[in-house]
């Protein structure tokens, strides 16, 4: 039997959301502009100065798109005049898209690489979050916030949806985007479900891509140029008995390498 919460369960229980919230934005906004400012001396194809001078700027999405779109958008909005408005700014859609997914993919197109200067892009629709808590506040919209620099995500953080049975209904929501052919919808993660109903803390998460940070500091162009391991090339893999040169079959070889040795024999121990 789980006994009755007192008043002093439901204060340190409010007390942990505030200190995860509150305690991401404390990390973001000194740790991120501290560490450009240790950079600094050490990178010569960019200056990152400006970057390492907090408080970063904090803005909503929404916000951001009406500032460098010029359009309003929100996720209670009419779906049809939001595809419209996707449509005269060249917004490649699907027509399964939510309101959600339509102001992130104008957002992408038109906001994300012109925001140079540092800022904390806050407050995500849902739909495109399906790990993140409901927003406390905003109707349709989630407490998440990413961090942008010269028009490249460094950051992403949220507070963690504990909701089992919620999370389940985001999930099947994802799946079901991801059958109408949205590559990043996620799946049903039946082992994090199952963890998640064992019981889970309120939680911020907050992930940093270190290689995208990189590529900042020393100016690479690509993702790959700082990448230790980047993946490869498919294996040319060819058929002998097609109708192939020699030549096509000898280059396939070396570059597929050596065969593999075939096993050994079992061993038999009689005579």
């Amino acid at each position: 039997m789980v006994p009755a919460q007192t008043s002093s369960d439901r204060l340190r229980l409010a007390a942990a959301r505030f200190s995860t919230r509150r305690s991401l934005s404390f990390f973001c906004a000194g740790f991120l502009p501290s560490f450009f400012g240790f950079c600094e001396p050490f990178t010569a194809s960019l200056s990152v100065g400006v970057l390492s001078t907090p408080p970063w700027r904090r803005a909503t999405l929404t916000d951001l798109v009406e500032e460098h779109a010029g359009v309003h958008v929100e996720v209670g909005m009419d779906i049809d005049q939001l595809r419209r408005v996707c449509d005269d700014f060249g917004v490649p859609r699907r027509d399964s898209y939510g309101t959600g997914k339509l102001i992130l993919e104008l957002y992408e197109k038109t906001t994300e690489g012109q925001l140079w200067g540092p800022v904390f892009v806050c407050d995500y629709p849902k739909e495109v979050s399906p790990l993140a808590r409901d927003h406390r506040e905003i109707p349709g919209m989630v407490e998440r916030f990413e961090g942008i620099v010269a028009g490249r995500e460094l950051c992403n953080a949220f507070s963690e949806l504990v909701d089992a049975d919620e999370q389940r209904a985001r999930f099947e929501d994802q799946a079901r985007q991801k059958a109408e052919g949205d590559d990043e919808a996620m799946a049903v993660d039946e082992p994090y479900l199952r963890a998640l109903e064992h019981g889970l803390p309120p939680t911020g998460g907050l992930g940093i891509g270190m290689d995208r940070m990189v590529m900042l500091l020393t100016g690479a162009e690509s993702i790959r140029d700082v990448l230790l391991f980047p993946t490869l090339r498919p294996e040319l893999i060819v058929n002998i008995h097609d109708t192939a040169s020699a030549t096509d079959v000898a280059e396939a070889t070396d570059e597929a390498g050596p065969p593999e040795a075939e096993p050994p024999a079992a061993w038999d121990p009689e005579p």
